[in-house]
């Protein structure tokens, strides 16, 4: 994903503040349009600045 600086702090904080460090399940939006997925963060998240954007990937595991 790119990301302004903002919203990589968004990221960051819901990553350490909301979901412990990964290790909680959250909701993320089905890419191809069905209900949201259950999910969980596989390993941490890789991210290097790029200008004045943060490319930032990372792997989720689609739980049942």
């Amino acid at each position: 994903m790119i990301m302004t600086y903002g919203q990589y702090r968004s990221f960051l904080s819901f990553i350490s503040d909301v979901i412990s460090d990964g290790a909680q399940a959250f909701w993320f939006p089905d890419r191809l349009g069905s209900a949201d997925l259950l999910v969980r963060i596989k390993e941490p998240p890789k991210a290097s600045l790029d200008g004045n954007s943060w490319q930032v990937s990372f792997a989720l595991e689609v739980l049942p």
